[in-house]
């Protein structure tokens, strides 16, 4: 069994080296016996990245090397997949762990069940190393597109369904059927990609074992964080997702797509606070109101029913058209969480 494990790399010279150590460190090998390759992409980084890799590169046999210019994450992993040559892939972001059994396990599991695409744990780790999660079940092969579909349905939570991080896909999605990452987007291209390859799957396998694991870290400063982008490209998202849950016959995911919109309608208006926003007041007010107005948002209110304290607001907000009134709370919220 051959895996290609595909690194995308922005600017992270401060993670990459503890990163590529951890999927290279103790698996020499591995390596040796061609069980394993790495395929890194730099994205344009301007932060001595490239360096890094191109270090990497002439000391491991293992290591393929791309230079890109800034095209984003989803460009990068595509770029990837079409230089790898392993029977199956996975993706791991440059500033984050692999555990020092992360191949030995995918490996035994995969020769086990032999399916299309394997679920694991991520453990997510704080400042103090605190923070444990992981899939629930042990070993668990699921055979069948009804029963992958009620699977991920049970475990959608606990399971970091939103993520490519804890997966493992064959190679076949991607040769024989087509599989990549939507480019062009900067919302939820990890989880358009799962729905598109577990529509693409015959067989699904879950593993308990950690895996993978994700660095939690202070977020950029908010002069960085300003998108304009942000509600459109959720709206292309929202209708893909939305249409997948149709085709596949899940009106609890169908909820969840109709919830996790309403909150992140939330987001959008957060994202005209940032201080590099260049919008007026009044632009931003004619902003909310391009929200609310929108089909999709229309069409998510007339068919959600929200559990959650923020996805309930939302839709109270939206329904009244309380434009102003919306703008005031994000504004008030959003200072208290700066302090």
């Amino acid at each position: 069994m051959k895996f290609s494990v595909i690194i995308p790399i922005y600017n992270s010279s401060d993670y990459l080296r503890n990163c590529l150590d951890s999927l290279l460190c103790g698996n020499e090998k591995l390596a040796a016996e061609d069980v394993f390759e790495l395929v890194l992409i730099d994205d344009g980084s301007s932060d001595g990245s490239g360096d890094i890799c191109r270090e990497y590169a002439g000391k491991y046999g293992n290591i393929k090397f791309i230079s890109q210019k800034n095209s984003g994450p989803a460009a990068a992993r595509n770029n990837g997949i079409e230089a790898a040559s392993g029977d199956y892939l996975t993706f791991v972001d440059s500033d984050d762990m692999v555990s020092k059994d992360y191949f030995n396990v995918l490996n035994e599991t995969i020769e086990k069940t032999n399916s299309d695409l394997v679920f694991f744990g991520i453990r997510h780790i704080g400042k103090n190393g605190e923070i444990l999660r992981t899939f629930p079940d042990t070993t668990t092969a699921v055979l069948g597109k009804n029963n992958i579909i009620r699977f991920i349905t049970d475990h959608f939570e606990s399971g970091d369904l939103n993520s490519t991080a804890n997966k493992a896909f064959s190679s076949s999605l991607f040769k024989e059927k087509g599989l990549r990452y939507p480019d062009g987007t900067v919302v939820e291209e990890d989880l358009l990609m799962v729905l598109r390859a577990i529509d693409l799957s015959a067989s699904l396998s879950s593993i308990s074992n950690g895996l993978y694991l994700y660095q939690r870290r202070e977020s950029g400063s908010v002069t960085t964080k300003y998108n304009p982008d942000k509600f459109d490209c959720k709206g292309n998202a929202y209708r893909e997702e939305i249409e997948w849950a149709k085709k596949n016959y899940s009106p609890e995911f169908e909820k969840i797509f109709n919830e996790n919109y309403l909150t992140y309608i939330s987001a959008c208006i957060n994202n005209l606070l940032y201080s590099a926003c260049p919008l007026s007041r009044k632009e931003k007010l004619k902003e909310i109101r391009r929200f609310y107005s929108s089909e999709d948002t229309l069409e998510c209110i007339s068919r959600t029913n929200p559990s959650s304290a923020r996805g309930k607001m939302m839709l109270f907000l939206i329904k009244h058209r309380l434009i102003r009134t919306s703008l005031f709370i994000h504004s008030v919220v959003f200072q208290i969480k700066r302090r």
